[in-house]
């Protein structure tokens, strides 16, 4: 039974007041929303392993002891731990030579109370709630390994910087009644994408005038090509793509791993939903136009990461519709609904 020493502290900074287990975080001054009852004076957490020397580990929080029994109920060890430790770091990040500019001690982001340490995970979330307004809060964390194949592109800093700023405005007016949503990411450039790896690739395609293009997508591995070529017309040959530019169709991409589709493709959120209709012009030529659904919000859809600008809704260009103040840069409310119910669907099929 493998349990690290940094679980039983945190387990065991618990307090008991009148048979109440409160918060192990109040030592921080967080105001828990709910307090669990127990009816012992600690913790009994039973290993179902029979192949393990640990059968139980035994937490008593008011000695501040932890307890291990083998198999026949004989005592392994019992071990007394200070207040004074359960509060304190005991080793540094062993990442920390790879993020030098982070303090060694780093955990959570050092927001422990509404965030997770993430172990390797492509995306998670952490819920928190606030009683004085009623609003529960949902992150989304993403860890995300890129590969940059380009020969054009350089600036890679610059696109980790974009990245890192634009992820999570893109869910800044994602409101749901009383649930709000927010996110962070976290990029880490390799060489090698193993099978296994979260990731994005991006490579050079001169002759794709999309600007990002995807060969291979699922919630498991965001397998996916973002071109850095700016392929527009009058743009001199062999022009990268601007980080930021480049950052926003990255988002694009990602957000399709975690549910969300086009407005006008199917398994799309009801609030941006687009009807295509097809026609056909006076040359005979095929025109592909499109209605808002019925449920769909025009500020919603005029401004989704899903969108492209040259999308025609009623006739035109969605880029036409708001020259001024064209926006590509949001998740509506019902594809942040989409893709918490997604991280969920993928945690249960892990278990």
């Amino acid at each position: 039974m493998k349990i690290s020493l940094s679980l039983m502290m945190l387990i065991l900074s618990v307090t008991i007041a009148n048979g109440q287990v409160l918060n192990p975080y109040s030592d921080f001054g967080y105001i828990p929303r709910n307090k669990y009852i127990t009816t012992i004076k600690g913790y009994s957490i039973e290993n179902k392993d029979t192949t393990e020397d640990i059968s139980r580990m035994v937490i008593d929080v008011e000695k501040s002891e932890v307890l291990l029994y083998g198999n026949d109920s004989m005592l392994l060890s019992q071990t007394s731990i200070s207040r004074q430790d359960i509060l304190r770091f005991l080793s540094v990040d062993p990442l920390t030579h790879k993020y030098a500019e982070l303090t060694p001690y780093q955990f959570a982001s050092n927001r422990p109370l509404d965030g997770i340490d993430l172990d390797g995970l492509e995306w998670a979330k952490t819920e928190t709630y606030d009683p004085k307004t009623g609003i529960t809060n949902v992150q989304f964390h993403v860890k995300l390994k890129v590969k940059n194949e380009s020969e054009i592109f350089k600036d890679v800093e610059g696109l980790k910087r974009e990245v890192i700023a634009q992820f999570p405005t893109t869910f800044t007016d994602a409101k749901n009644g009383q649930t709000t949503y927010s996110g962070s990411i976290e990029i880490e450039y390799v060489s090698t994408l193993e099978e296994s790896d979260f990731g994005t690739t991006i490579w050079d395609n001169p002759g794709d005038p999309k600007g990002g293009e995807t060969y291979f997508i699922n919630t498991v591995h965001n397998k996916n090509l973002v071109n850095a070529y700016d392929s527009r017309k009058g743009v001199a040959p062999n022009t990268p793509r601007t980080a930021k530019d480049l950052a926003r169709d990255l988002i694009h991409e990602l957000i399709h791993t975690a549910g969300p589709n086009h407005p006008d493709d199917e398994n799309q959120a009801a609030d941006i939903q687009l009807i295509t209709t097809v026609g056909v012009d006076a040359d005979g030529k095929r025109i592909i136009d499109h209605k808002l659904g019925p449920n769909a919000v025009w500020e919603r859809v005029i401004h989704n990461i899903m969108i492209y600008p040259t999308t025609k809704v009623n006739g035109k260009p969605i880029n036409d519709h708001v020259p001024e103040k064209f926006d590509r840069s949001k998740v509506s409310p019902g594809q942040a609904k989409q893709v918490s119910n997604q991280i969920d669907t993928d945690a249960q099929q892990k278990r």
